[in-house]
Formats: structure tokens, sequence, C-alpha cells
């Protein structure tokens, strides 16, 4: 609990900001005085909004980079060298007022009066802050691009608000205000800091990190008619991690329901290709016999088959393949067939999002 004091004053004494000129470059991770007098600069341009720590963290970056932005600054880079000292010297030389004359007041008798101290404790921080990500959603409002869902907790000692946020690299954001949801997409480390504001307008800055898993994201899928020759689509692979990685396997797992007499026990072609044409090099060619008998009404045939790749993706690399399926068409056939990709096999093993499913009806 805050307190509010009473001190007794004769004089009440508010100095001018006076800044000395810029000598040294700072950046990201920079401490010390010209740290603290970058800070109060860029307060008194309506830049900064943090407290004054004298260290150049996330939300000090930000806030030069305003600065670079309204200046014509490039590159916005977020630090202070040069081009950027240069003009902050100027403005600071442009606005130091000059020394006026003092004269010495007549002696006064002042009556001792009693103001209110203001509360200019800033609220501390009892839990956190931290970062917990959650498992890769598929279905998250930035699809594939940032699959996984950030979500931020902390506490302090007494009600503040969240007034500034920054991550670097950064994380998406969805919606505003209390209903805002984040997400990220590549993986490795972050490094956060967030601004917290109680009621009396005191700011506390902290920073934290965390990190987001590797992924590798597999899409694909569509429907399509009977044919003799049929390609059934494009498997895209995507590397979401921060290694490389060797693509070694891909299983289809098939289910299907061909009503048709001749369709029993016959032998089918699935081919998988490092592209999505015919003369891109062939990477596997396996065989899969149907059933000789028919499921029944409502039921499938189901069957694995492994498909061997061998490719290997740089982090960040997409790559799209191509699935073939021959001797599978003519008017003999009906019912329908339906090919899943049901696991993808990395080195080093990686949590895979995504399960592309292909039918032919």
């Amino acid at each position: 609990m805050k307190r509010t004091l009473l001190l007794s004053l004769t004089a009440l004494v508010m100095p001018m900001m006076v800044f000395a000129a810029f000598n040294k470059d700072l950046s990201f991770g920079s401490r010390g005085s010209e740290v603290t007098m970058l800070q109060q600069f860029l307060t008194s341009e309506k830049l900064y909004s943090g407290p004054i720590t004298g260290y150049f963290g996330l939300i000090t970056k930000k806030s030069v980079q305003d600065f670079q932005m309204r200046e014509k600054i490039t590159p916005r880079s977020g630090f202070v060298g040069p081009l950027t000292r240069a003009r902050i010297n100027q403005l600071v030389a442009s606005s130091t007022p000059a020394t006026p004359s003092i004269a010495t007041p007549p002696a006064t008798t002042t009556a001792s009066t009693t103001v209110p101290v203001a509360d200019t404790t800033p609220p501390l921080f009892v839990t956190g802050p931290m970062a917990v990500v959650s498992s890769p959603v598929q279905n998250g409002p930035f699809g594939s691009v940032a699959p996984y869902q950030i979500i931020f907790n902390w506490g302090t000692n007494e009600p503040a608000a969240l007034v500034g946020f920054a991550c670097d690299p950064n994380v998406l954001q969805s919606g505003v205000g209390a209903a805002a949801t984040y997400w990220s997409g590549s993986a490795g480390a972050r490094t956060c800091a967030i601004t917290v504001e109680d009621q009396a307008r005191n700011r506390a800055v902290k920073d934290f990190s965390f990190i987001v898993p590797d992924l590798v994201i597999a899409s694909g899928g569509r429907t399509i008619p009977f044919a003799e020759s049929l390609y059934l689509g494009d498997l895209r692979i995507k590397n979401n991690s921060t290694s490389t990685i060797t693509l070694f396997r891909v299983t289809l797992t098939t289910e299907e329901a061909l009503n048709a007499p001749s369709s029993r026990g016959k032998s089918i072609d699935i081919f998988f290709r490092n592209g999505t044409t015919t003369d891109t090099a062939l990477l596997s060619h396996e065989k899969e016999t149907l059933r000789t008998t028919f499921p029944g009404e409502g039921n499938v045939n189901m069957d694995t088959v492994n498909l061997a790749a061998g490719k290997i993706l740089v982090p960040g690399e997409e790559h799209t393949y191509g699935l073939w399926v021959e001797s599978l068409g003519g008017p003999s056939f009906g019912g329908f067939m339906r090919v899943t990709v049901s696991s993808i096999m990395t080195i080093p093993d990686i949590t895979i999002m995504g399960r592309p499913v292909y039918t032919i009806q």
C-alpha cells in the first residue's frame, strides 16, 4: 500500500532541463549517463514514455527509430550513430536558453505551507513477466505463417495497465486492447520488454525472453475426379526451425471404398517427385495393391505407403513436392479413395504441423 506524504516547504523550484552534447554512439544494450540523457531528450520530444533508467532497451530503441523516421534519417535502425547524434545535437543547441540575469529579491517572510508529495514510486513486478508458448495452431488468425500463440503473464504489487510492449524479433498481434492475441512463426529466441503504468502514472519496464520451438509445416491437399494418370497435388514443406533438416520419409495413409468389381486386387502406382511436373526428379515410387474384397457400406480399406525423400531444407526454406497416382481411372472405378500425409520423418526429429488430404472421387 502506498501512502501520500506531507512535507513543509517554503518554496518550490522547477529547474529547466538542459542537455549536453552527445559524443558517443549508443545502441541496444548500452548503459550510462549518455543513455539517461538520450531518454530525457526523447521524452522532451514526446517520443519516449518509459522510465529514465540509463539502459538502452527495446523501448528506447523503438523511440530512436521513431525519431529517425520523424527526422528522415536512414537507415531507421534504432542505432544512435554520427547522423542521428548530429541531428540531436543540432536540436539541443537550438533549444538551449540564454542564461538570464537574476535580480536579488527583497527579503520576505513566507508562511510555512503544507503540500502533498506526489506518489512517484513505480509499480513493482511480483509475477513475471513471462511467456507461455502454445502448441502449434493450424487455424489461427495467421495460419501457418505464425502458428504459435504466445500468452504473456505478469503481475504487479498494485493496479497497473499495460501501456507498452515490444519484442525482437517481432511477434504478430491480432485484435486490440484486452482482446489482443499474440502469435509467432519463426523459431528461436525472442527478447521482449513490457511497460506498465499505475494510477499515479508511474511507469515500470521489465525485459524478459522466451523461445519459440522448432517446427516443420506441411500443407497442400485437394479433391479431384478419377483419371487413368492423375496428379494428386502439391505437398509443400517448410522448415520453420533454426536447424538444417533432412526430409527423410513421407508416410501416406490410404483409405479406399472403390465399389467396382474390377478395382479389387488392382495394383496402383504412387510417385513422389521433387517438383510439380513430371520432368522433375523422381524421389520415390511405390506400388499399392488394393484389397480383394469391398470394405462394405460405410467402411474403408486402409493401408500405409512410405515414400523416401532424402532432401535437405535449410532454416526458413519452403519447397513444393508433387504426388502422382497411376492406373487408377476409367469408367470401371467408382466410390472414393482418400490419401492423407499422416507423418513426416525429419533428421533431426522436429514437430510436424499439417496433414494434407487428397481425395479422388
